[in-house]
This record gives structure tokens, sequence and C-alpha cells, in this order.
């Protein structure tokens, strides 16, 4: 479910990129957000492998934990595919107008930019 809401936020989006750019923000805040929730599911089948859980041998606790911890990460991921979406269909199809430099500015994407220009930065006086 959640590939497929995401493949249709995906082709959605990318219709109205060259109309209403901001969309394009939106989208990028989202797969920001995504990719986090992904990591977070990459974590957490690394922790179950490095502990040599058995999930057969496992008991119905630690089982059910497992599950539900996957199943909030996916719904998470949803949650950020079904806002970022409604967000866009408000601008391109409702006429909505936000303000545009408070979502910049409240944004991880911004941060996330901004981590990497100063990543780069270091690098290049570490040499």
């Amino acid at each position: 479910m959640l590939v497929k809401e995401y493949k249709d936020f995906t082709s959605n989006t990318f219709k109205h990129v060259k109309k209403k750019p901001f969309v394009g923000w939106y989208y990028a805040d989202a797969n920001v957000a995504i990719a986090r929730e992904v990591k977070h599911c990459y974590k957490l089948y690394a922790s179950v492998a490095a502990s040599g859980i058995n999930l057969m041998k496992a008991s119905m606790d630690e089982k059910l934990n497992l599950v539900m911890t996957l199943k909030a990460t996916i719904d998470k991921a949803r949650y950020i595919v079904d806002n970022a979406n409604l967000y866009c269909f408000l601008i391109t199809d409702c006429g909505w107008k936000p303000d545009y430099i408070w979502e910049i500015l409240n944004s991880n994407v911004k941060d996330e930019i901004a981590n990497r220009v100063i990543n780069q930065w270091n690098k290049g006086y570490a040499v």
C-alpha cells in the first residue's frame, strides 16, 4: 500500500512542478522524511540480525514487538506521503497559496541541505 501511495504521489507531483514549483519543495520534504523512516527500518532489521534472534524461536512478545514497530514505521511513512499529497493537492487544484518562506524556514529539508553543504565545506579543509 505504501509503495502504491508513494508512486501515485510521485506521478501526481511531477505533473504540476512546472506550473507550481513549490510542489517540488513538498516532494523533497516528504522524501527526506521518508528516507528517515526507511533508515529506521534498516536499523531495526540490523538490530534483529545482530542480536541473533531466531524469529522462529522468538517469544510471542518479541515477535509482536517487532511487527508493531515495523507497522508504526510504515504507518508514519504513509502519513508523510498522505500529508504531502494533501498539501500538493491544495496548491495545484484548490488554489491555496501558503506562506512559502515559513514553510522553507521550518522544514527539515533546509537543515539537511545545510548539513550537507557544511560537511562538504569541512571536507575541503580536512585535506
